[in-house]
């Protein structure tokens, strides 16, 4: 413990400097965690960072500002499912149907140590598994899952229970929202037919839509590109 290098088979030393310092309790056990960071320079300068790591290890320990609770990502769970900005949502009920489907993936894992990597991890995995209806989540799906993630954090964030969003820089999944095809006149009169109170309704959209494309298609004809 302290400042050390690697060696190599022949005992050769190589690399950075490996500063090894206390970071933390484990509110378990009560037990010191070690943690360990890299300098590049010289000796004097690992023995320096060495220094100071012990100076903050003491302020935390004299200062009780290591009492923090850990929470694990189930515990960060409930406490978001039970928070009243949750409650509030319209997609409340879906966020709970979500809930199950994360507590599965990350469940016990402590909430601090879960990484960007790992949701990118759980974003490719969900591609791959077969929802209710038997086919893989769909992007706009995952999607959903990510932005849940993201809301549970950003407001633990804010309450002081974690300190940083393992979302942060975690991209959306691109989503194809394409339309196949569009309705034939035929098909148009029999979901009138079933329909009948809306019929005018539907009837109203279509010809906005037909003149939509009317005033669409002239432009592209004569646009400057063509």
């Amino acid at each position: 413990m302290g400042v050390y290098r690697r060696k190599d088979k022949g005992g050769k030393h190589f690399g950075s400097y490996i500063v090894q310092y206390p970071h933390r309790i484990d509110p378990a056990t009560g037990r010191t965690i070690w943690t360990t960071c890299k300098v590049r320079g010289s000796k004097i300068l690992a023995k320096r960072v060495y220094q100071q790591k012990l100076i903050e290890w003491e302020r935390k320990k004299y200062l009780k500002l290591e009492a923090k609770k850990e929470y694990t990502f189930a515990e960060l769970l409930e406490w978001y499912l039970d928070h009243p900005k949750a409650k509030r949502k319209k997609t409340y009920l879906r966020d709970i149907e979500m809930g199950r489907i994360l507590r599965e993936h990350f469940g016990q894992r402590p909430a601090r140590e879960i990484k960007p990597t790992d949701i990118e991890t759980f974003q490719d995995r969900l591609l791959e598994t077969p929802s209710k209806r038997g086919r893989p989540y769909k992007p706009a799906t995952v999607n959903r899952f990510t932005t849940l993630f993201k809301r549970i954090y950003n407001l633990a964030i804010r309450d002081d229970m974690v300190e940083k969003n393992p979302c942060w820089k975690v991209p959306l999944l691109p989503e194809r929202n394409v339309r196949d095809r569009i309705v034939s006149p035929e098909e148009f009169e029999i979901i009138k037919s079933q329909l009948p109170e809306y019929a005018l309704i539907l009837s109203l959209g279509v010809l906005r839509w037909n003149e939509g494309r009317r005033d669409i298609e002239p432009a592209r004809k004569t646009g400057p590109f063509l």
